[in-house]
């Protein structure tokens, strides 16, 4: 093949490029208008299907002759079929690095028990419905165990927003959001064989399947330490962002070809290559840096799942989706409320948060597509529950907004790690917390004066670019504890606090101080009237906008004000000259 070959067929495909832009459009409307970005990927692939406008004729899932859709190319949809799958690993894999052994423990309790309620309070109605709907065991148990799984990247955003991730409560909701994106991981292995009418496995198919599962599940401690404590340690000291991306891509990929050579699904080795980074120091940068690969691939995989989306079932069937997706409500609201009121919280903050996880996930998505390609799923039931799945995840931040007021109160320190790039000898240390524009320039200048600078930013796309210049950078809330003790602040002999929020920065300064008490604190303070409260808050000297911005424009004005003055007096000048001369005339 050409390189005009490849670039005209593989690159600019036109339906490639129809996902790309109507992924890139709902993504800047959902953020503008609140909405999880998933469920505006999938309302975009419904637009542009076979079913509404038909941009993309994208083969329905199940389909015997996609050629029957004339809008479609057999090259097209190879490609968005690859990297729908790829997207769908990545967010394995981003799984797997959110898991800890250490986190795992520590929860043991409510992920074992809160998790095995939860999931079998609610797969047990679903199988039963989907055993009535279908008539088989196979297909049942598929629909049962994805109704029960619940969105965990919808849930912890919420949870973060509120500030409830490092509550009791928070916590015990993850860990169970966790143990259900770990039972859905088997089912995957086993689609193939649920496919049959009777629904069962042969005996020794299980054990062969078995058998290679736990090898690799016993694989992956070993691999664990290889490269966490010996392969990243190792290439750190090179401070290389670029190689960290190339070792996290090439492991990914050779622990997905290993698992698809023993016979397994890709996708259990892209959650057992999350796990290998998981848990470690490492692990946040991972993330980050393959944040953009994953994001990409994301979209194409629900603007994919989209397009064989059919939104007139909402007006052929109204009430049976109506009841339908009550009922789901209903019953993991109840599922999520006894599990979690099992584990020791309160029944009231136990069901309010069940309905917050009272929808169905990304990874049902993915159990039901990859079942229907197996044929142990019928497209009809496919197109049912995408809808209804849908339809959970639209409803979700209201339900969010509706049940966390009723969670009680707690500690709002997260347990969640921060992004910790680089760990360089310290010399003299510096804290810059805000990786905005005066943000970026305090640390450059710090930087050439000799101090060994830590950014600490929300955002990691604001740190990339520090990253790759060696800075040591910790992406999180400089308003918690764990991200400031990450970022050294209990030893740094500077602290220069610049986020825009006045609030924001007051609530950092008290947490700074409750670490050390003799550093240094430089704020940035928007305005005059905060001054006094920041300082007393613990700030060692402020600098106010509204203070800097009237001196710098007094100056300006001072600058017109004797440009005017200079003009004048030419002008005068000039005119004193000219009338001798007039009168002589």
């Amino acid at each position: 093949m050409g390189v005009r070959e490849l670039l005209g067929e593989s690159v600019a495909s036109p339906d490639l490029v129809v996902v790309l832009v109507a992924g890139l459009v709902s993504g800047i409307l959902c953020r503008r208008w609140n909405i999880p970005t998933v469920v505006g990927y999938l309302i975009a692939g419904g637009l542009i299907g076979p079913h509404v406008l038909g941009l993309v004729g994208f083969p329905p899932v199940g389909a015997a002759d996609p050629q029957a859709l004339p809008a479609f190319s057999p090259s097209s949809a190879r490609q968005l079929e690859d990297i729908a799958q790829l997207g769908a690993l990545l967010l394995l894999f981003s799984v797997g690095i959110e898991l800890s052994l250490e986190g795992f423990w520590e929860l043991r309790r409510e992920f074992l028990l809160g998790g095995a309620v939860q999931t079998f309070l609610s797969a047990v109605p679903a199988t039963v419905v989907g055993y009535f709907a279908t008539g088989q065991i196979g297909p049942a148990v598929l629909i049962g165990i994805a109704v029960a799984n619940s969105s965990t990247v919808l849930v912890f955003k919420a949870l973060e927003e509120w500030g409830q991730v490092g509550t009791p409560a928070g916590r015990r909701a993850l860990a169970i959001l966790l143990f259900g994106d770990i039972v859905l991981i088997p089912f995957l292995l086993f689609v193939p064989f649920l496919a049959g009418e009777d629904g069962f496995l042969r005996l020794q198919d299980f054990v062969v399947l078995s058998g290679q599962f736990f090898l690799l599940v016993l694989a992956v401690p070993t691999a664990r330490y290889l490269v966490g404590n010996l392969a990243l340690e190792k290439l750190s000291k090179l401070r290389s962002i670029e190689l960290l991306v190339l070792f996290t891509i090439a492991i990914f990929a050779t622990v997905c070809w290993v698992t698809y050579e023993l016979g397994l699904p890709p996708a259990i080795g892209a959650l057992a290559a999350g796990l290998i980074f998981g848990g470690g120091r490492w692990s946040r940068q991972i993330d980050a840096v393959t944040l953009p690969f994953r994001e990409a691939a994301a979209a194409v995989f629900f603007v994919g799942l989209g397009t064989v989306m059919r939104p007139s079932l909402a007006f052929e069937f109204p009430v049976g989706i109506l009841l339908s997706l009550a009922a789901l409500i209903g019953v993991k609201t109840i599922a999520g409320g006894v599990a979690l009121g099992l584990t020791g919280l309160s029944w009231k903050s136990s069901f309010a948060l069940g309905a917050a996880m009272a929808q169905m996930s990304e990874f049902s998505f993915l159990l039901l597509f990859t079942a229907t390609q197996q044929g142990a799923l019928s497209r009809p039931s496919y197109e049912f529950l995408l809808l209804l799945a849908a339809l959970s995840l639209i409803i979700t931040p209201q339900l969010v907004r509706w049940a966390l007021p009723y969670l009680e109160p707690g500690p709002q320190r997260s347990k969640r790690e921060p992004i910790v790039v680089y760990d360089r000898e310290q010399v003299a240390e510096a804290v810059v917390i805000g990786a905005g524009p005066i943000g970026r320039r305090i640390a450059a200048q710090l930087e050439t004066m000799g101090v060994d600078v830590c950014l600490v930013d929300l955002s990691p796309v604001n740190l990339y670019a520090f990253a790759q210049q060696g800075f040591r950078t910790v992406a999180g809330d400089g308003q918690q504890l764990e991200v400031l003790e990450h970022a050294g602040v209990p030893r740094a002999s500077l602290v220069v606090v610049t986020v825009p929020d006045d609030q924001v920065a007051m609530q950092v300064v008290r947490q700074i101080r409750s670490l050390s008490k003799k550093v240094p604190i430089l704020v940035r303070c928007r305005y005059q009237a905060n001054v006094a409260f920041l300082r007393k808050a613990g700030a060692s000297a402020v600098v106010a906008e509204e203070v800097e911005a009237t001196t710098a424009l007094l100056q300006l004005l001072e600058t017109v004000q004797a440009a005017w003055e200079s003009h004048v007096c030419e002008s005068s000048s000039e005119g004193s000259n000219s009338r001798p001369s007039e009168e002589k005339t």
